[in-house]
């Protein structure tokens, strides 16, 4: 398992280049997402809570899953009113049919079986579901310097699996999400994939 120091991850946010990162693709989830008040999201890969908060206060019933206990800890004391679990993708530990939406953002491309992680997903959300996958672009100059990074040994990097976007809808479609459609941001860093549970 991966483990990421809360306190530095949150200071990330801090810097400018962090800052507008954070305000992009948010504003690109919203436009996706559309929240109904009451509808049940589930946040997977969630991290200190950041994008998870966003969802609560636009009315929805939240839930937040990640598989670092500390994130999961720090999340808990920091955003009231969310439900956090940790857990892990591969395994969902929810019931069947029981979420509006789900999203998971920069989380598929360190899951050991991408696949599975999102027949889990299809498996929780009710029927027309709506899933949200965001993934670093594994074509765009920022996500090739990260690469780099990680053909060289950094412990974050080294261990993620980087999606183009042909290669994460075609996933998508072997996992049978329809209405599938796409949009990027941060100069084409950042791709966030819109799907619907098929009956």
């Amino acid at each position: 398992m991966i483990r990421i120091d809360p306190i530095k991850y949150e200071s990330w946010f801090n810097k400018p280049i962090g800052r507008y990162a954070e305000m992009a693709e948010k504003r690109l989830i919203a436009r996706f997402l559309q929240i109904k008040p009451g509808a049940r999201i589930l946040d997977i890969g969630c991290g200190t809570g950041r994008f998870t908060a966003e969802y609560l206060k636009r009315g929805a019933r939240v839930y937040g899953l990640d598989s670092s206990p500390e994130m999961i800890e720090y999340a808990g004391r920091k955003h009231r009113g969310i439900e956090f679990k940790v857990g892990k993708a591969e395994a969902l530990p929810y019931p069947d049919n029981h979420f509006d939406s789900v999203v998971i953002v920069t989380t598929l491309e360190f899951a050991t079986d991408p696949q599975k992680v999102l027949a889990e997903i299809r498996r929780i959300l009710k029927p027309d579901g709506i899933l949200l996958a965001g993934v670093l672009n594994r074509s765009n100059p920022w996500t090739v310097y990260r690469r780099l990074r990680g053909l060289f040994g950094h412990p974050i990097w080294s261990k993620a699996h980087f999606f183009s976007g042909i290669e994460l809808k075609e996933l998508l479609v072997r996992s049978n999400f329809g209405d599938i459609h796409s949009e990027s941001t941060l100069f084409g860093a950042f791709i966030l994939f819109k799907g619907v549970k098929k009956a």
